[in-house]
């Protein structure tokens, strides 16, 4: 260990001698080199401005003078501008300026939509009593014979007219009858079916008939009123009549108003599309509880005016 230690060492001493050789080779080199080009004389010409230099380094002087700067140039041409750099970061935003003259109105836009309806406001206070009107003038005599009526129902099984028909064309049609008469005044039935008016005036023609269908099919009934012997347009009903024990009757029950001159004379018609099937249709009394019997057609009028 001390052995190598001790090397270490010497080798150590050895770089730093030759180190210390090359400094000093460097520095005489350079003292020689000095001498010899005569850099001396240049620094007394320093020195000493009118000392006139050996000849052997006038060159040298030359060289040395030809060193200094000389005037400055006239400024050359102008470069081509470079490339535009990048953009520079966004600046405070400036103080608010002056509010600005108003500007002149524009044209008037089309107008919108109008709105919703608003709520009904208040009712408003109630106003004074106004002064009292003229007296009108005198109507017209009302009617004094009013109260014409009558009232008449059936008892018999009525059957439908043959022919039937197809969709709403009728090829046969036949009156209802009445064979029974409750009260009547001013009304009455001719010809087991013509309701016959005494005396002029509007009427009200109410009936109500009971509809029996005997067959297994659907069946068609139409209803319409006649005057005089012609249908009153627009008078016609078509309704359909049932095939089993729940719906095989109905009741054809509402009524017309009238204006009737004396002596004219109203019908109730009627037609099925089945004319052996379908009957207007009478009932006995009934028990458990004891009813009455159930006539095929009920009417009833009286004056409206």
């Amino acid at each position: 260990m001390k052995q190598y230690i001790q090397k270490i060492n010497f080798e150590i001493i050895k770089k730093i001698f030759y180190l210390i050789f090359f400094i000093f080779s460097i520095f005489f080199t350079i003292l020689i080199l000095f001498y010899a080009l005569g850099f001396d004389n240049y620094l007394s010409k320093i020195r000493n401005p009118d000392t006139k230099p050996d000849s052997q380094f006038s060159a040298l002087d030359e060289i040395f003078s030809m060193s200094k700067p000389g005037p400055i140039g006239p400024a050359g041409p102008i470069g081509l501008p470079g490339e535009k750099g990048d953009q520079g970061p966004q600046g405070e935003q400036g103080e608010k300026g002056k509010t600005g003259p108003s500007g002149i109105q524009g044209p008037q836009g089309i107008p919108g939509p109008a709105g919703d309806t608003g709520a009904i406001g208040p009712r408003g206070i109630k106003g004074e009593k106004g002064d009292k009107g003229d007296k009108g003038d005198s109507g017209s005599d009302g009617i004094t014979t009013l109260g014409y009526h009558g009232s008449f129902y059936d008892t018999t099984e009525q059957s439908a007219p043959s022919g039937g028909f197809t969709d709403s064309n009728y090829s046969a049609a036949a009156a209802v009858k009445f064979n029974s008469v409750a009260f009547a005044n001013g009304v009455s039935i001719v010809n087991n079916s013509r309701i016959t008016f005494a005396n002029s005036g509007k009427y009200n023609i109410q009936f109500s008939i009971q509809i029996l269908n005997s067959g297994t099919s659907l069946e068609k009934v139409s209803i319409w009123l006649a005057k005089n012997g012609s249908a009153v347009p627009w008078t016609n009903t078509d309704f359909p009549i049932g095939k089993d024990i729940l719906n095989e009757k109905a009741v054809a029950a509402w009524n017309f108003f009238i204006s009737a001159s004396a002596n004219d004379y109203f019908e109730v018609i009627w037609s099925s599309s089945q004319f052996d099937k379908i009957t207007l249709h009478t009932s006995p009394a009934g028990t458990d509880p004891t009813k009455p019997e159930i006539p095929s057609v009920i009417l009833t009028v009286n004056q409206i005016g």
